[in-house]
């Protein structure tokens, strides 16, 4: 009786921690893609996801508060996907932390404007995040 009791004790927490992590589906390939995966965030500005397959340059980063707001900088390699990943991505994330989509690659919140840019530079991709007041 003591080894069903902990054997279901067992089952509850195992089933307690796959409710904790919450996943979301891609779309466009089917993936399912954890909050583990998905919680990665710019070093430089905190608020904004990186989408996995990008990697931030640190070293190529720049930001400034100012008193009309953030102004900041952020590049980062795409190591996988392409750009209509990455917009895709977006459109599905941007939402989720308050930016109203303006189009396809800018979003605004709280007087900020956050632009999404796409760069091909000796085959490799790279994407700029621009945020301004």
């Amino acid at each position: 009786m003591k080894l069903i009791r902990l054997s279901f004790f067992a089952f509850l927490v195992g089933a307690l921690i796959a409710c904790a992590i919450p996943a979301y589906a891609d779309a466009d390939r089917g993936a399912v893609v954890t909050a583990e995966e998905a919680a990665v965030f710019s070093s430089t500005m905190p608020d904004l996801p990186l989408m996995p397959g990008l990697v931030e340059m640190e070293d190529q980063a720049l930001m400034f508060d100012k008193a009309e707001g953030r102004i900041a900088e952020v590049t980062a390699v795409l190591e996988s996907g392409n750009a209509a990943d990455v917009k895709a991505y977006y459109a599905h994330s941007l939402p989720q932390f308050g930016w109203i989509s303006v189009s396809d690659t800018v979003y605004k919140r709280d007087g900020e404007t956050l632009a999404i840019g796409f760069e091909e530079l000796e085959g490799s991709v790279y994407v700029k995040f621009s945020l301004a007041p």
